[in-house]
């Protein structure tokens, strides 16, 4: 019978080496519990209703399906869950990936065991806590999301105007270049500054070049 004041833990990575050596160490730990460990994703999600895990070690790659699909599943059936992604490196693309599922953290694989236990037991405990390297990166990924969630209020003939801003264009020439009145254009710069939540045109530079890597619809939403 499982102690209710222990963090239970499950385990989900095809390497059985891996998986077992992460078993033993945190097994070994007197406030955690190993409630299972798992090859596949479809075996983890078979069983978690039975061990409703406090936290979720899971491999990003598994061999039936993506970890970051599984992550999502795990999160609507025991949604207080905290899920650990375990990444072959520590790569920008998971780490971002990891967070817009909804993971609570990530690690690389070859991280000390001992630091792969003080984050469990922190998210077991409900604290959030990233060893350094992914840390950066979250805080990194995170200001980008930011910025990206901000642009994406902006309706496409805002983000025309900002874009001549940020390129240094006067009011009088934004007027000339789209045709518009120049009330119009102090309106559209007032808008932009106001979702922006700044008053610098020095900040815009960022959300400039944002919007140039960025696909939007073609839908005019202004």
């Amino acid at each position: 019978m499982m102690d209710p004041a222990r963090i239970k833990v499950i385990i989900v990575d095809n390497s059985d080496l891996l998986r077992q050596g992460i078993k033993s160490t945190l097994a070994n730990e007197p406030d955690i519990e190993v409630a299972g460990d798992y090859g596949t994703g479809a075996a983890a999600l078979a069983d978690i209703e039975r061990t409703m895990p406090d936290v979720v070690v899971l491999s990003v790659s598994l061999p039936d399906v993506s970890g970051f699909r599984v992550c999502q599943d795990v999160l609507e059936l025991v949604p207080n869950a905290r899920v650990i992604m375990l990444m072959s490196g520590i790569l920008n693309e998971e780490i971002a990936a990891s967070m817009m599922v909804g993971a609570a953290g990530a690690v690389p694989k070859n991280v000390p065991l001992e630091d792969l236990v003080e984050v469990v037991r922190a998210n077991g405990k409900g604290y959030m806590l990233h060893i350094p390297e992914v840390a950066a990166r979250s805080l990194q990924f995170m200001r980008y999301n930011k910025r990206l969630i901000d642009v994406d209020r902006l309706t496409n003939r805002e983000r025309q105007v900002l874009i001549l801003v940020a390129d240094g264009k006067k009011n009088a020439e934004i007027v000339t270049a789209l045709g518009i009145s120049p009330h119009t254009v102090r309106n559209f710069i007032t808008r932009i500054f106001a979702k922006l939540k700044t008053s610098n045109r020095a900040d815009l530079g960022a959300y400039a070049t944002l919007i140039g890597v960025l696909e939007y619809d073609a839908t005019d939403k202004q």
